[in-house]
This record gives structure tokens, sequence and C-alpha cells, in this order.
């Protein structure tokens, strides 16, 4: 989603970041793209669905805005084991 979202594609960010959320429900950094590129299309109450569920599942955003991406959000689940 990010290099869409770069490209300025922002309906196949939305794409690629909702199939994300499928493939893995409990991963907060896409819960957060989506919710920045949702509102960058005006859609803020689903943004601020998408948002809220994003500092859920990670408590002040700490893994979202860190850029180690994915990476970080594994490792913090195998922490959590």
């Amino acid at each position: 989603g990010l290099n869409k979202l770069a490209r300025g594609d922002l309906e196949a960010a939305i794409d690629q970041f909702r199939l994300a959320i499928k493939r893995m429900p409990s991963y907060a950094p896409a819960y957060f793209q989506l919710s920045l590129t949702l509102e960058k299309l005006g859609q803020k109450e689903e943004a601020a669905g998408a948002l809220a569920t994003a500092k859920d599942l990670d408590p002040g955003l700490r893994l979202c805005r860190s850029p180690l991406g994915l990476r970080g959000w594994v490792q913090s689940q195998l922490r959590a084991r």
C-alpha cells in the first residue's frame, strides 16, 4: 500500500491496506496507514474508525510510526507470546 500511496494512487493504496488487514487483522500499521489515506480522500468517519483500531492494537501508535514496519510488528507479536 505504501508504494501505491507514494505514487498518489490512493484508491489502490486503500485496497492494499485492506488486503493486509484481511490477512493480518492485528497488524496495527495497516489500520494506521488506511486511516491516513482515507483522511486524504475526505472519508473522515471511516478514517477515524481505522485510527481507533490502530490505537487499540498499538497503544501510543509506537509500532505504527516505527520505520521497522512489519518487522517491528512481528517482533512485538513474538515477544507477546
